[in-house]
């Protein structure tokens, strides 16, 4: 009878405490849930303010599970994205479980799904120099006094602490405060859920994918797929009210760019470049087309109802200017000018 007891009382100590929460109302994944949060950047090379934006925006399955699709994005104070992210998650009560990523185009996918949030007070993975802590805590949030649960990670290598981040979750809200500190790169990441009503939404389109639409100022915001960090915005006019069929247009502007295949289109404006702007009598002149198409770089597109304008960094070709490119509707370069910013 001892015996059994001292068992029974190992095997209450050597489980972990839970605490007794719902993380289908700490973490909601139910569609269309979505959050503005102000934030700041900081390293000791920069600053940077930014506005997010994150709303769950489909269900889908994936292997098997039902999962909630949820996009994630900063806008910096110009309205460029500087960081984008699309994941998929799936809960319980006890677990929200992330199966696959993809952020700022690069998708990882996992075999088993990993816990992105859980119940437990303490977890620690040696293998993965891993820690979790969770606590109850009031904060001032807002000028009030706010009881939330405060979610700790800690990483390692070896013994080399790498980071830590922090999550302040809130019953029937989701996370209202995130905070990173990166100790290699050294730099500190801080948002806060924000009172704001922006009114920003997502929409989809089967080539631009996923973009933010602003309805204040009639622009669309996105990232030209399959092309590292170039932003573009879709510029509406006043007779333009739907934004989804501005969105169809720009897809449609770009095809011209797209279907004639870059390279080519780059041949043309390297072309017309060295037609305009290089004096061939200078006798140390050494800038060819076949240079200027490898050195400049597509750094932003504004698309309008009926031509886009193309900016690219000249890669120093022009003592740093901007090259800017105006395409009509069927592909035409239509005006080019370097522009000093």
């Amino acid at each position: 009878m001892l015996k059994k007891f001292l068992n029974t009382i190992n095997i209450s100590l050597s489980r972990p405490k839970v605490y007794e929460i719902d993380l289908t109302t700490y973490y909601p994944l139910d569609m269309g849930v979505s959050t503005i949060f102000n934030g700041v950047y900081t390293s000791s090379k920069e600053t940077i303010s930014f506005t997010g934006f994150m709303k769950n925006i489909e269900i889908r399955p994936l292997n098997g599970k039902t999962t909630t699709v949820q996009f994630k994005v900063y806008l910096n104070e110009d309205k460029n994205i500087i960081f984008d992210q699309i994941r998929y998650f799936s809960n319980d009560e006890r677990n929200v479980w992330e199966h696959s990523r993809i952020r700022d185009g690069k998708h990882v996918s996992y075999s088993e799904p990993e816990s992105y949030l859980n119940t437990y007070l303490k977890i620690k993975s040696e293998d993965n120099n891993y820690f979790e802590f969770k606590t109850f805590e009031k904060i001032i949030f807002n000028e009030e006094n706010i009881y939330c649960l405060v979610y700790r990670r800690e990483f390692y290598s070896g013994k080399t602490h790498l980071r830590t981040e922090k999550l302040y979750l809130v019953d029937g809200v989701g996370v209202i405060r995130y905070e990173e500190k990166q100790y290699i790169e050294k730099f500190e990441l801080y948002y806060q859920i924000s009172e704001d009503e922006i009114g920003y939404d997502v929409l989809k389109n089967r080539f631009f994918l996923y973009t933010i639409f602003d309805p204040s100022e009639k622009i669309i915001i996105g990232r030209l797929p399959y092309v590292t960090r170039v932003n573009f915005k879709v510029i509406m006019n006043e007779t333009e009210n739907d934004p989804n069929e501005s969105l169809t247009n720009a897809e449609q502007l770009y095809s011209f760019i797209k279907d004639d295949k870059e390279e080519n289109f780059l041949l043309r404006l390297a072309s017309k470049l060295a037609t305009d702007f290089i004096d061939t009598s200078q006798a140390n002149e050494t800038i060819d087309i076949e240079l200027i198409m490898n050195v400049i770089s597509l750094d932003n597109v504004f698309f309008y109802n009926s031509e886009m304008e193309l900016f690219y960094n000249d890669g120093n070709l022009f003592n740093g200017k901007t090259i800017c490119a105006v395409v009509d509707q069927s592909g035409n370069i239509v005006t080019l000018e370097l522009r000093l910013y």
